[in-house]
């Protein structure tokens, strides 16, 4: 049996944050705001984008605000950037 995707494997385990937001898009879903969860982006995998409106968005947990995880989302985020997306950040209680 084939070993299941990372996308995969997030959207089957959303984090507390992750499902709070997905319930919120809901009004906007139902509006044809298309929202995509855990979608792969390049060689990264974002936490929401809706591609209609060019945006992306990143619930940032813990591991995010290390030195390592501020140079990553910054790589991250500038090659978002220059896929002509906006990154929104949001964190979760640290």
């Amino acid at each position: 049996m084939a070993k299941p995707s990372l996308p995969r494997m997030l959207r089957q385990q959303p984090t507390t944050p992750e499902v709070r937001f997905w319930l919120l898009t809901y009004s906007l879903r139902q509006q044809g705001w298309h929202f995509r969860k855990q979608a792969p982006m390049g060689r990264y995998v974002v936490d929401f984008v809706c591609h209609r409106a060019r945006l992306i968005v990143e619930i940032d947990g813990v591991s995010h605000y290390t030195d390592q995880g501020i140079a990553h989302d910054a790589a991250r985020t500038a090659f978002l950037v220059g896929e002509g997306y906006r990154v929104l950040r949001s964190p979760t209680s640290m």
